[in-house]
């Protein structure tokens, strides 16, 4: 099976349980002043109907074509709106790109549109030796080793990616919210990653909040506990909000 359509049908199922735990709509409560959210990976779409039912409006940017099909049957079974960006009438609930935001020239697909804020929610992809052939260069000149690279790909693509959202938000100066997934609380005391990216793009407060949940790993995506492949059906995660703001 290819691996772009292994991974959409594996993140539906890890996605639905966030959705049936009202995941999802904790983490909408830490944004719920801002009305037009930029959502870096929609997946395949359980947190953008999230977002809608919450009442947000959605521009929804992802770079898998079949997470983005589903998201898109999704949205229009619940009786929501969609367009693509091209040609949208920004009238709908949702605008879905097809894009990868660590394209040189992606921002260019935001210029006709406003929004308040950006979100990046429990990042990650499927990963392939084109995956990694065609990401190491850009996250080596980000400043990975090649050793952090080998070692854990995902990891490092993780990393990468809340940063590239760190840069567009910082672009169009708006706010960035972060969910975060693992197996500890993460808090200002604790937390060298988050805080250095308040300081290097200059946000002046970092606010944070956690939930104790369950992630599905055995017919999910499946999940990595110290470097080993977690078999279990699922396993209790925490989900880390952290809100950096201007």
């Amino acid at each position: 099976m290819d691996e772009k359509k292994r991974y959409a049908e594996q993140w539906e199922e890890s996605s639905q349980l966030f959705y049936s735990n009202n995941d999802y709509f904790w983490m909408c409560n830490q944004i719920k002043q801002y009305h037009i959210v930029l959502e870096i990976g929609c997946g395949t779409g359980q947190s953008t109907l999230a977002l809608v039912e919450q009442g947000h409006k959605v521009i929804s940017v992802e770079k898998n074509q079949y997470c983005l099909e589903k998201a898109q049957s999704l949205i229009r079974s619940k009786g929501y709106t969609y367009e693509m960006l091209e040609g949208s009438k920004n009238d709908c609930n949702v605008i879905f790109i097809l894009a990868d935001i660590c394209d040189e020239n992606f921002s260019s697909n935001l210029s006709t549109i406003a929004f308040d804020i950006v979100v990046c929610w429990n990042v990650g992809t499927y990963w392939s030796q084109d995956m990694f052939d065609y990401y190491r260069e850009k996250l080596l000149k980000y400043g990975l080793t090649w050793q952090q690279i080998k070692e854990n790909p995902e990891s490092s693509y993780g990393e990468f990616i809340q940063w590239k959202s760190c840069e567009i938000a910082k672009e169009f100066n708006l706010p960035v919210h972060f969910i975060d997934r693992g197996s500890m609380l993460i808090i200002e005391e604790d937390d060298p990653y988050f805080i250095s990216l308040k300081d290097e793009f200059k946000y002046s407060k970092i606010k944070y909040d956690n939930k104790k949940s369950s992630s599905m790993s055995l017919g999910g995506v499946p999940l990595t506990v110290e470097q080993q492949v977690c078999f279990e059906k699922s396993i209790d995660i925490v989900l880390a909000s952290i809100l950096l703001t201007i």
